[in-house]
């Protein structure tokens, strides 16, 4: 599903209301069919309010939140700047100047002949860009396997596919939809800083934690603690599912694929960790991050977003890339020393 066309103009907005037990964070609603039907998760838009001249001078990024209906789609925001306290005071029925969707957004990988585990892992307001994954998932991806799979009786949405959230923040109030976000996934884990909600800790910390049983053991990942093999697990698996077929792993029949977006030192962290448990699943998309960059026009043209991406092309082993034209979603492992 690859959407080129990007619109822009002026647009009606539907809500605009702060999020209930959070601080300084708002659901704008805004009308426009286009932006709601074709957005890829992970893609963004362009908003400006339209009573704004020049001061703020250009348009803020949002990550498109969900499609609320056909003609309606939502972004999640948090009052951080001017640009963000102008676009709070906006009301219902006030019109909003909109370009989107931008960018490149999340590539899901299918694999009808496995069992396909879709990890997400958000931290505070990076769980915008998250938050549809699991309804596209499951409307424009598993529905084509449905299909595929029609003749296939022994078929089972539910033990084929499984969406998984880690979710963290320093504090409760910063996990936002907490107590209604649980219907969209098989499985979800809470961590804050300081432990008002969850587990008390770092939510990268908790997702090795609770999956390095079964990486050890089906990624072949390299065992650093000798000492510490007792009580081993395994999650995430369903062992109905995989079959013990002579000469085929378990690791062939898994489709692990891992989506995340927060503040950088959690994506750092979550990068490096893959880094250095050797994860051999560490290839093209086996995690992809949206990257919280400050951008100015949106479309390539200022530079004001580059990040360094490996190339082995050049002496300094790495080329510059826009985040706004190339992203903001990239391939963890194209990231230079990020």
């Amino acid at each position: 599903m690859e959407i080129k066309k990007i619109i822009s103009g002026n647009f009606e907005v539907t809500v605009n209301i702060k999020v209930k037990d959070t601080d300084n964070t708002y659901l704008l609603r805004i009308k426009n069919a286009f932006i709601s039907q074709n957005f890829i998760p992970g893609q963004f838009v362009m908003i400006k309010p339209d009573f704004c001249c020049s001061d703020p001078l250009s348009a803020r990024p949002f990550s498109v939140f969900r499609k609320f209906n056909e003609n309606e789609f939502e972004v999640l925001y948090r009052v951080c700047g001017k640009g963000t306290e102008l676009l709070s005071n906006v009301k219902k029925g006030d019109y909003v100047s909109v370009t989107g969707p931008s960018g490149n957004g999340f590539k899901i990988l299918n694999n009808k002949k496995s069992q396909n585990i879709y990890i997400l892992i958000a931290g505070g307001i990076g769980i915008a860009p998250l938050f549809s994954l699991p309804d596209f998932i499951k409307n424009h991806i598993i529905k084509n396997s449905i299909k595929e799979n029609e003749e296939n009786e022994n078929y089972d949405l539910e033990e084929n596919n499984k969406i998984i959230l880690y979710y963290g923040s320093k504090t409760e109030n910063e996990l936002y939809f907490r107590h209604s976000i649980h219907s969209s996934y098989d499985e979800v884990y809470f961590a804050t800083d300081d432990g008002s909600f969850g587990y008390k800790g770092n939510i990268v910390d908790l997702l090795f934690y609770n999956m390095k049983d079964y990486c050890l053991k089906n990624f072949e990942l390299e065992n650093k603690d000798k000492n510490n093999e007792k009580d081993k697990k395994n999650v995430f698996v369903n062992k109905e599912v995989i079959k013990s077929e002579e000469n085929v792993s378990i690791k062939e029949q898994l489709n692990i694929q891992f989506y995340s977006c927060g503040p950088k030192p959690m994506l750092s962290n979550l990068i490096n960790k893959f880094r250095d448990y050797s994860l051999d699943t560490f290839k093209k998309n086996s995690l992809q991050v949206s990257l919280e960059e400050h951008f100015a026009c949106g479309i390539g043209v200022c530079l004001g977003c580059v990040i360094k991406i490996n190339s082995y092309n050049n002496s300094d082993n790495f080329i510059f890339k826009r985040v706004c034209k190339d992203g903001p979603v990239f391939e963890a492992s194209e990231l230079y020393n990020y």
